[in-house]
């Protein structure tokens, strides 16, 4: 579900602009509280960046719910479980909805603007899971506060922190009306002001992202460096590479490698789309195949199927990347022959206008799709194929989109637990080597800069300074100790020693 043709109206302005005095006027507006999971608060905010700062929610109904609801409008008498004072609230006074997350807390606040009713659009995704409309009453709202960590992390819900309003209970279901305590709050939103006017900047500027020139490799590495301590020309090899191709990453466990996989692929303006392989991965895993569902045997589509779907869809829709790039993570923890053998027929070399989608396997996925025994990936992939036709299609043959990625991580310290990887799977890819830092001592002194930042909002700025006059005199005894285990080849990374100091 996209937003097309909303234009924010004049009144939308007047509200967000004037947002304290709105909070203010207890008597002129309304409160009501949204519920849900973690996973359907992740489809809804992805709505949130691909728009300019909307979010969408539903009330959980059967569709002659709704039916009853307006047959009892036009008489007295008779119940239904939509709530009434919603309807008649929407058009006389401001509703602000309140966002909460179970075991979360609450993460956000939006003004109502849209009401709808739709029992065809599958939007969330249980709805793509089972085919069918469960949220037919939806509204959306015009975001104006949303919590940092959910801003700055909004597709890793681990990192997602809520809060808790005093004296208001946390709601049990999709909509639930705040009446009694909305004095509490609209107190506690005042309270929100600082953080509300850092969300307003932040939608402004994510949804303006797409159209910003491209990053230069010195930005690139600028960005990179303050998040990892890593050699200058190993962002310069992965930036090159990832131009030409896929890419395989290599090295030791815990020097960031699938953090730099992530980073590189945002700052190209890319959604990294990251699976972690497994000794049981098999063809079902990577391209898709048939399961045991709900409608008997159907076709499910793997993670190469899906990052495509999403890279066609951010290629139409987002305002934040220009496509979705795949990570697979930890790559020779899978049985490579076994799991990968149709990945060589598509990535045939390291040149992208060889990419080339097998007939074959079009054809499979159609036979489903057609019978209506294959998940919304497969759907969308044959319908995203004939869309992009034009550009796809040539020489009788679809072909992959040039600007797609596939990024792979490898650890090579652990051989004996892992799978090997042949020369016909490695040939595939670009090498890039991630080596432990050469300069122990200015990586611990990065490293022990990034836990003091991480710290200074928690942890009294006395206490850091002794914690980190204590560490610099300890610094040569750290130092040493971490020299001699990577020499004996024990994994001790910049990410465990993070996490150690």
């Amino acid at each position: 579900m996209e937003l097309i043709y909303f234009k924010r109206s004049s009144e939308i302005n007047r509200l967000i602009e004037n947002i304290k005095e709105v909070l203010k006027d207890e008597e002129n507006v309304e409160v009501y509280a949204s519920a849900g999971s973690k996973e359907h608060w992740l489809n809804s905010l992805e709505m949130c960046l691909k728009t300019r700062g909307y979010i969408i929610w539903g009330q959980r109904l059967d569709i002659e719910d709704l039916v009853q609801f307006f047959k009892e409008r036009r008489r007295s008498g008779g119940r239904s479980s939509v709530q009434r004072p919603f309807f008649d609230n929407y058009f006389t006074k401001p509703i602000i909805n309140l966002f909460y997350v179970n075991d979360v807390g609450f993460i956000g606040a939006g003004f109502i603007t849209t009401l709808i009713m739709d029992k065809y659009n599958l939007f969330w995704y249980e709805e793509l899971t089972r085919n069918e409309v469960i949220f037919p009453l939806r509204w959306i709202s015009k975001v104006f506060w949303l919590k940092r960590e959910v801003l700055e992390n909004p597709r890793n819900v681990n990192r997602w922190k809520g809060e808790v309003i005093e004296g208001i209970p946390p709601p049990r279901s999709g909509l639930q009306r705040i009446s009694r305590d909305k004095s509490k709050v609209l107190k506690f939103l005042l309270g929100k002001l600082e953080e509300i006017n850092y969300t307003m900047k932040a939608l402004k500027e994510i949804t303006s992202e797409k159209t910003k020139p491209r990053l230069t490799l010195d930005q690139v590495i600028d960005r990179i460096k303050k998040e990892l301590y890593i050699d200058e020309e190993t962002i310069k090899l992965l930036f090159a590479s990832t131009d030409l191709g896929n890419v395989i990453l290599v090295g030791p466990p815990g020097t960031g490698k699938t953090v730099l996989a992530k980073m590189i692929c945002k700052l190209k303006g890319y959604e990294p789309i990251t699976v972690v392989a497994n000794a049981h991965w098999s063809r079902f895993d990577v391209i898709g195949g048939l399961t045991l569902g709900d409608k008997g045997v159907v076709w499910k589509s793997g993670c190469l199927i899906r990052a495509l779907v999403k890279h066609f869809e951010n290629r139409e829709t987002s305002n934040l990347f220009k496509g979705a790039w795949l990570i697979i993570d930890e790559i020779n923890r899978a049985d490579v022959d076994k799991a990968f053998s149709e990945f060589f027929t598509i990535f045939s070399s390291t040149n992208p206008k060889e990419w080339v989608i097998p007939s074959t396997l079009i054809d499979e996925i159609n036979e489903y799709v057609s019978q209506g025994k294959a998940d919304i990936f497969a759907k969308r992939f044959l319908e995203y194929l004939d869309k992009f036709k034009g550009e796809l299609y040539k020489n009788g043959e679809y072909h992959i989109p040039e600007d797609f990625r596939v990024i792979a991580t490898m650890n090579y310290i652990d051989v004996r637990n892992l799978f090997l990887i042949g020369e016909a799977f490695a040939r595939r890819f670009f090498k890039v080597e991630i080596s432990y830092p050469s300069n122990i001592d200015e990586e611990l002194k990065f490293l022990l800069n990034k836990v003091t930042v991480m710290l200074s909002n928690k942890i009294s700025s006395e206490i850091i300074k002794e914690y980190t006059k204590e560490f610099n005199e300890l610094l040569p005894k750290v130092s040493s100790f971490i020299k001699e285990s990577r020499n004996l080849r024990i994994s001790l990374g910049p990410a465990m020693i993070l996490q150690a100091l």
